[in-house]
């Protein structure tokens, strides 16, 4: 089985990185994107499959690219006994909408069997279902991803993406401060608490 180029997948990494960094500190996932984007490849076609292909770095094609990713996922999310690994893939979709077979078929790998788990007619307990499967993927750490108002009578299908990692450092800090407080400042030059 062939991974997912992990020189595209690096190419990727830095031109999103080059996309959303700031002044402020800042955390992401590529890889993690990476897959929820694969998601929606898998319904691309023509002209559009094309630009993503292009814009991810994605060199395998489509009947390829789905099992490296699963495969990829399953050997992260069981390679370390020192750290935790959860990625959360789904697909909800409103009633009376259904997904193609094909994509089901090509998206079933990323999604480990979260698809179309949800109706979406009632926003608040759809919100409340698709909150609730991703707390239980991240051990509770991500309660609310789905926040008030982000569905709506509009709402037909809602990609969901959320990464739990938990590691210790290596090696591990000191149990003192690194920096005394007396040079420690905020970004604004007001001194540490």
């Amino acid at each position: 089985m062939r991974w997912p180029s992990w020189r595209g997948q690096q190419r990727f990494a830095f031109d999103l990185y080059q996309a959303v960094r700031g002044d402020d500190n800042l955390f992401f996932s590529p890889y993690s994107i990476s897959l929820a984007l694969a998601m929606t490849y898998a319904g691309a076609r023509s002209e559009t499959e094309e630009q993503m292909a292009a814009t991810l770095h994605f060199t395998l094609p489509q009947d390829q690219l789905h099992p490296a990713f699963h495969a990829l996922h399953e050997a992260l999310a069981g390679a370390g006994e020192d750290f935790v690994l959860n990625i959360a893939n789904s697909i909800w979709g409103a009633e009376g909408y259904s997904l193609r077979p094909v994509y089901e078929a090509a998206a079933r790998p990323l999604l480990r069997g979260a698809a179309a788990a949800a109706r979406l007619r009632d926003e608040e307990a759809a919100r409340a279902t698709i909150n609730e499967w991703i707390s239980d993927r991240t051990e509770g750490r991500i309660p609310e991803l789905i926040e008030p108002g982000m569905l709506t009578a509009a709402t037909r299908l809602v990609l969901a993406n959320a990464i739990y990692f938990n590691a210790g450092w290596k090696p591990s800090s000191r149990p003192e401060p690194t920096i005394a407080a007396s040079r420690c400042s905020t970004a604004t030059g007001s001194r540490c608490p």
